[in-house]
């Protein structure tokens, strides 16, 4: 079996993670040991990991920004802030949500409707319509690649609580209810039980809270 995934999940960029995770998603027999599973979770904060791939697309969508300030358009407007705000926060790996950003919904889904936005008010030949348009790609492989970690999760999770319990609280809350539900899918699992509970006195968001408990139950039904 093909043990390149091993490499690429480590990688500094994030095209090489990606393909991982899809290569791992694809493997009928799956076993990670706690420091794979560590660098699993990777996409759920991914603006902290300074990922070469995103940094260097971030930098020249933002130049792209910069040379075409809306003053007449408030759609455009509200997109040139909305982006702004998302390469702000992975240039300064905060991962804090930039104004606009859909409850419930991933910082990169807004930036793959802002990208499209942006890239339509350009000539479609242009510098800027092909980044803008490679920007969206990233957005999307970006939430694409959440949801393959989720469906991993769903088959291996109930081993690893341990390395998902000291990290699931630093994460953003839609990053957090990915994993909460993913960890659903493990009915009468003490371990899973336990994860859940530990978390629900942890978090002091009523509404994680409520999440939490709401896919408890669900393991609970044994």
């Amino acid at each position: 079996m093909d043990q390149s995934w091993k490499h690429q999940l480590g990688s500094a960029a994030f095209a090489d993670y990606a393909q991982a995770v899809a290569t791992l998603q694809g493997q009928l027999d799956l076993s990670l040991d706690s420091a794979e599973v560590e660098l699993l979770l990777r996409v759920y904060d991914v603006y902290r990991h300074g990922y070469t791939d995103i940094a260097d697309l971030a930098a020249q969508v933002q130049k792209a920004l910069d040379e075409q300030k809306p003053e007449n358009d408030p759609a455009l407007q509200v997109a040139h802030q909305y982006l702004t705000g998302l390469i702000d926060a992975y240039a300064s790996t905060s991962g804090t949500p930039p104004e606009g950003t859909m409850p419930g919904h991933s910082m990169e889904l807004g930036g793959s409707i802002y990208a499209k936005r942006y890239g339509e008010v350009c000539d479609g030949s242009s510098d800027a319509a092909k980044l803008f348009a490679s920007f969206d790609a990233l957005m999307e492989e970006i939430e694409a690649t959440r949801h393959r970690v989720y469906h991993i999760l769903r088959r291996i999770g109930a081993d690893h609580t341990r390395t998902i319990a000291p990290r699931i609280l630093g994460l953003n809350a839609v990053d957090q209810a990915f994993i909460l539900h993913a960890l659903d899918a493990f009915p009468g699992d003490s371990r899973v039980l336990g994860f859940y509970d530990a978390y629900i006195d942890a978090v002091s968001d009523p509404s994680l809270k409520q999440l939490a408990a709401k896919y408890r139950s669900r393991v609970a039904v044994s």
